[in-house]
C-alpha cells in the first residue's frame, strides 16, 4: 500500500505502509508507486517530494517475493514487459528534488530506491545493502547501474557481489546517504531541507536536477554543452533576475512559488 499526503500545498509525503512485511511491495504497490512519480512530475504546485516507510523497522527491503518470484516463474509477469511496475518501479525522470526519509532497513529494491532520491537522512539503527547474489538473483530495479555511477565502482561492488550489509555509519561513509539523526528527529530533519529547497528558484533545483541526471549518460563535451543550454534557460527566468537583483541590493530574494 502507498499512502500519499500533501503538506503545505508544496510537499508530497510518500509512505510505503506495509510494515508486517518490513514494508515489502508486490507489483501493485509498485504499479501504486510509479503513479505516484508521474503525479508528482505533472503536479506543478509540488516543489519537494518525501520518500519512507511505515513504522520503525523498516524503509523498504523491496519486491515482496512471496508475490513476485511466482509470478515471474509461472510467466504471468514479465519484467521486461512491466517497467513501470517492476523494473523501474523506484523512480523514473523526475527531475524534481526526492528526499529519502530512512526509517529502518533499506535493503535489495530498497537500495535501489534509495539511488533514486536526491538527499537521504538515515536513522542509526537502518542497514542497507543488495543481497540478491546471496539467493541467485539479480539486483534488477537500478542496483548495477545507479550505484557504482553514486559511491565508486569498487565499493559498489563490494556491496553487489558481496550481499553484505551495511550499518548506517558505514552507509554515510561510502557516501550513500548525507545524514544519520535519531529516529524522533528524522521526519523534522527532512522537513528542513524540503523546506529550504523549497525556498530556492524552482526553475533552477528542476534544471540543475536535470543537468546533473541527464549528463551522466553524456561525454563531457556534452555534458558542458547540456550545462549550458540549461542555465541560458534559467537565467532568462523571472526568478533569476529577482535573485540577481537580491544579491547586488543585500536583501533576501522574493520569490513568487510557481
Amino acid at each position: 500500500m502507498i499512502r500519499t499526503e500533501v503538506r503545505d500545498g508544496a510537499f508530497l509525503w510518500i509512505t510505503i505502509d506495509q510494515p508486517d512485511a518490513l514494508n515489502a511491495m508486490d507489483p501493485e504497490s509498485m504499479a501504486a508507486l510509479a503513479e505516484t512519480w508521474d503525479r508528482y512530475r505533472d503536479d506543478d504546485e509540488l516543489l519537494v517530494a518525501v520518500v519512507t516507510g511505515a513504522g520503525e523497522r523498516s524503509f523498504t527491503v523491496g519486491s515482496n517475493l512471496k508475490t513476485f518470484v511466482p509470478r515471474l516463474q509461472s510467466g504471468e509477469m514479465d519484467p521486461r514487459e512491466n517497467e513501470g511496475a517492476y523494473m523501474k518501479g523506484a523512480i523514473g525522470p523526475v527531475f524534481k528534488p526526492v528526499l529519502a526519509a530512512v526509517n529502518g532497513d533499506c535493503l535489495g529494491g530498497g537500495t535501489e530506491l534509495l539511488t533514486c532520491t536526491d538527499i537521504r537522512v538515515a536513522v542509526p539503527h537502518a542497514r542497507f545493502g543488495l543481497p540478491e547474489a546471496r539467493w541467485a538473483v539479480f539486483p534488477g530495479g537500478g542496483g548495477t547501474t545507479r550505484l557504482p555511477r553514486q559511491i565508486g565502482y569498487a565499493r559498489a561492488m563490494d556491496i553487489l557481489l558481496t550481499g553484505r550489509m551495511l550499518d548506517a555509519e558505514e552507509a554515510k561513509e561510502v557516501g550513500l546517504i548525507n545524514e544519520i539523526v535519531e529516529p524522533a528527529r528524522l521526519e523534522e530533519r527532512v522537513t528542513e531541507i524540503a523546506e529550504e529547497i523549497a525556498g530556492n528558484g524552482t526553475l533552477a533545483v528542476r534544471k540543475i536536477k536535470e543537468s546533473a541526471w541527464r549528463q551522466m549518460d553524456l561525454p563531457l563535451a556534452e555534458a558542458y554543452e547540456l550545462e549550458s543550454e540549461l542555465g541560458l534557460e534559467v537565467f532568462h527566468h523571472d526568478q533569476a533576475k529577482e535573485g540577481m537583483a537580491a544579491f547586488v541590493e543585500r536583501r533576501e530574494p522574493s520569490f513568487r512559488r510557481g
